[in-house]
């Protein structure tokens, strides 16, 4: 390995050594460093001065060098905000400290205020940015902490906009009062807001007394919530939409979600009756309606509902009255539907309410488990609030209720949708205040963010666990669900991801869903499907609700500052942090081994069944997993399922990778979606950037791919010209590279990094360091077994393959065996498009080669049993009559 520096010469070009160290000094350093940067083996060094560092960085970050100044030095692997304060440091003029100091003041906007507070930031800059004077006489540390105060006051307003209405909104009245002056507002009709803050007794005092009125009258009111759980309590009530039969509902009134409410045909006669709507959480409606539970996600069923609740908001207060409330209302909202409904609408908010207190904000969820588990061992009462996963792929819900249950000194319990929906837990749910005091220990999912209050003085704490699932409100509202408190502990365990807030670029994805790859997915179709009503409502709310989810941590304590929250700091201690994480990790093993069991122990459900489930307003827990066991069977084509296929299946990682794997190597897939379509063309367009051969790769082989390739694909992407055509309908490279990878982007800077990322995230590639700048890539037998398991139902063995196993299986799949390369291909052009023009081929749609196929064409009985190497099968007859094959060692079969 040679350590080399580069520097500019105090006088001649000159080579000399000193130490371990060539120094080369020359006026071109860019050149230079090209040069040097083709030995792999360098470690390169230039070695800059004040006059010349800020050209100097861009070329230490353009081939990742190190780069010194003075005592100064910055290498690859320091942070994005370091190589900012240094260009900030190096800046020579205005120009270049104007650009310089953007940068360094968005860096601290991604840790104010989760990280530090802006003061802190700002003490941050003063010791970090040199003091010196400009070419404009302008103090450097001045200029930088004027850009970053002006970009932290525009994010603050933002924050506060999305949490509250604007007092000085023109599509609004304002009116404060006592609920009982609000109650009659609410009797003089029209449009009415709720807007009265967390606690303030909205559904209690506002909307339950609006509702019976309504229903004494007989004017058919609606009163609709975005989720069962929040009108768990009214199940008994013969106004609940459960109650429904095939012939209707005659009930006054009616008490549902929005997706049966405002879609099923049992309540249309109340629709078209309807004189009074009632919405409680109005905001949280609007995300479920746009979101992916409506339906099968698709987005003409989001706008349906979408588009029918406005309509049904907007009939009821021109001929009655509307009743919409939230304490989180956004003025981004009241504007929007000022403008769909056409009218003014009224704000109305209870006088002195305000129930803003303290978060305690934990560094790490280690931290706060640790302050949980020490309040449980004395004895106190907590509430556990999380939006974490919770459902048969994932389970960390439950994973930090065992961690906490083992230190519970008292009774413990989880509460979730399924436990909410639960009728035999009807009268627990109804008196939820009082069922809970017998419990020291309560974790509960989402169902407890919104929609309930807790009156008592029986919990001494609410911890709550924002995962970024859920909106930033959310979260915010989950902090107040016990009244009484005076205080919340915080913790995120967000991950970043990036998402659009493009209103054009969300429209792309969403309709490339809904739409297939073949002539449908052209302009024509795209703007008919753009003016179908509620599309455009629900683009623009999932794109504001991308952009609300921007930078998560600081835009939620930002909304929470807002609305008078004050945010305090919580250090930890690592001891107990240690302790924690123990116990944490104990405790997810345990919530994992048991969504395996329930995964195992599922009852087998056919593929009708399963469709019927999917189907029903509302899935158990127990029919979930039964779903996920039919799911497993079906992409895996294997009749059981065994601990090791869950496990490497990595909840649906491993099943959305091979699905990837295959993209790159099927040669022609038709009537895809226009998303897996394009995300198709973009794989095989990087595997042959990347000179990498994926069906070798598929076969046992590998490649050596290299910076440059890297490098090459990334320019590919960033150019505007070059374009990916799906069906009639193009983009740019960039936005088509943007949807294929859920909103990864790729810059050349980084193009190495985004690169790797991929193969090893989307497409479950080994990427091994090989040489300096250059990378082997390749796919574990284990990988390749279950792709082979997906793509010709061929099972795998349970113990470790021997040679003679893998030739076996090399044989009966056809798919490993190198010299069937040209058939592969063929086979995958003849079976596996759906409008196969090889009408008379021998191939069989779903079968293996070789031995396999010659038995089927001698039309071997289905339960004959033939040999392919040492491996004894037989063809079977699965749900959708295409033969699949079993293999059997022994008497016992293996899958």
């Amino acid at each position: 390995m040679m350590n080399i520096t580069i520097k500019r010469p105090a006088f001649a070009h000159t080579d000399k050594k000193e130490s371990d160290t060539k120094i080369i000094e020359t006026l071109d350093i860019r050149t230079q460093v090209a040069l040097e940067s083709e030995d792999q083996k360098s470690i390169i060094t230039i070695q800059s001065d004040p006059a010349n560092a800020f050209d100097d960085i861009e070329i230490a970050l353009e081939f990742c060098t190190s780069i010194s100044v003075g005592t100064d030095c910055l290498h690859p692997g320091h942070k994005a905000q370091e190589f900012a304060l240094f260009k900030l440091n190096s800046a020579r003029n205005v120009i270049e400290f104007d650009a310089a100091s953007k940068i360094v003041a968005r860096c601290y906007m991604l840790k104010v205020p989760s990280e530090m507070t802006d003061k802190d930031a700002e003490a941050d800059m003063a010791n970090r940015v040199r003091d010196r004077v400009l070419d404009n006489g302008s103090s450097p540390l001045a200029g930088v902490v004027a850009v970053f105060r002006d970009m932290l006051q525009i994010e603050r307003q933002r924050a506060e906009d999305m949490a509250m209405v604007n007092q000085q909104n023109p599509h609004a009245n304002f009116f404060t009062g006592s609920n009982e002056e609000i109650n009659e507002i609410i009797k003089l009709g029209g449009l009415v807001l709720i807007n009265s803050g967390l606690g303030a007794g909205k559904t209690k005092e506002n909307l339950l007394p609006a509702f019976e009125e309504a229903c004494t009258r007989k004017v058919s009111p609606l009163f609709v919530s975005p989720r069962r759980s929040q009108i768990a309590p009214m199940k008994g009530d013969p106004r609940h939409y459960t109650n429904a039969g095939p012939e209707g509902f005659s009930a006054p009134g009616v008490v549902g979600v929005s997706n049966s409410v405002i879609g099923l045909p049992a309540f249309e006669w109340h629709r078209e009756n309807t004189k009074m709507v009632i919405v409680d959480e109005f905001e949280q409606m609007l995300t479920h309606n746009a979101s992916n539970a409506i339906g099968r996600g698709k987005l003409t069923e989001r706008a349906a509902i979408t588009a029918g609740t406005i309509e049904a908001i907007k009939k009821a207060a021109q001929d009655g009255t509307a009743v919409l409330a939230d304490a989180l209302l956004s003025d981004y909202t009241v504007t929007k539907l000022s403008k769909a409904l056409g009218m003014t609408v009224t704000v109305a908010t209870k006088t002195h309410c305000n129930f803003a207190h303290n978060i305690n904000l934990h560094p790490t969820k280690a931290a706060l488990i640790a302050t949980a588990q020490a309040m449980l061992e004395i004895g106190k009462n907590i509430l556990v609030i999380s939006d974490e996963s919770h459902n048969p792929r994932k389970d960390d819900l439950e994973g930090t209720f065992n961690t906490l249950n083992k230190s519970a000194t008292g009774e413990s319990i989880t509460l979730d949708g399924d436990f909410f929906g639960n009728a035999e837990k009807s009268y627990f749910v109804s008196n939820l205040d009082l069922n809970l005091k017998s419990y020291q220990l309560v974790v509960a999912s989402t169902v407890l963010s919104s929609g309930v209050s807790i009156e008592s003085d029986h919990f001494d704490a609410v911890f709550v666990i924002a995962a970024g699932t859920v909106l930033p409100t959310e979260v915010i509202q989950s902090t107040r669900r016990v009244r009484k408190l005076k205080e919340t502990h915080l913790v995120f365990t967000t991950h970043k991801r990036k998402r659009t807030n493009s209103v054009g670029l969300v429209f792309a994805l969403m309709a490339s869903k809904d739409l297939s790859d073949n002539d449908d997915y052209n302009q024509e179709n795209l703007d008919k499907l753009w003016a179908t009503s509620g599309v455009q409502d629900v683009v623009e709310r999932v794109a504001y609700e991308n952009g609300m989810r921007t930078n998560y941590n600081n835009r939620t304590l930002m909304m929470a500052e807002a609305l008078g929250f004050t945010i305090k700091r919580m250090s930890a201690n690592e001891a107990d942090e240690i302790r924690a994480k123990a116990a944490m990790k104990e405790g997810n093993e345990e919530a994992e081994n048991a969504r395996i069991d329930r995964i195992l122990t599922a009852e087998d459900i056919s593929r009708e069944q399963a469709d019927e489930r999917r189907k029903s307003d509302q899935m158990s827990r127990g029919q979930e997993y039964q779903i996920e066991n039919y799911e497993l069977r079906e992409f895996y084509k294997t009749n059981t399922l065994d601990v090791d296929l869950i496990k490497a299946d990595k909840s649906g990682r491993q099943r959305k990778q091979i699905a990837g794997l295959r993209m790159g190597v099927e040669s022609a897939v038709r009537n895809l979606s226009a998303f897996d379509a394009n995300k198709r063309k973009v794989i095989r367009k990087l595997m042959a950037v990347l000179d990498a051969d994926l069906p070798a790769i598929m076969r046992g082989g590998s490649a050596i791919i290299t910076k440059e390739h890297a490098k090459s694909f990334a320019e590919w992407t960033v150019i505007k010209r070059n374009k990916v055509t799906v069906g009639g309908k193009s983009t740019t490279a960039s936005q088509a590279y943007n949807q294929a990878f859920d909103g990864r982007r790729i810059s050349v800077r980084q193009a190495t990094r985004s690169v790797i990322s991929v193969l090893r995230e989307e497409l479950g590639m080994s990427v091994k360091e090989h040489k300096k700048d250059s990378w082997i890539v390749s796919v574990s037998n284990t990988r390749r077994a279950y792709f082979d398991m997906h793509m010709n139902g061929v099972s795998r063995l349970m113990e470790k393959f021997t040679k003679e196993d893998e030739a076996a299986r090399d044989k009966a799949s056809g798919y490993y065996d190198p010299t069937t390369g040209h058939d592969i291909m063929k086979w995958f052009e003849q079976t596996r498009a759906s409008r196969s023009s090889a009408t008379d081929s021998s191939w069989a749609p779903g079968m293996a080669f070789s031995d396999l196929m010659e038995a089927l064409n001698k039309k071997a009985d289905r339960d004959e049993i033939f040999m392919i190497g040492e491996i004894e099968c037989r063809v079977l007859t699965c749900e959708e009559t295409k033969p699949s094959v079993m293999k059997y060692r022994k008497s016992r079969c293996c899958a």
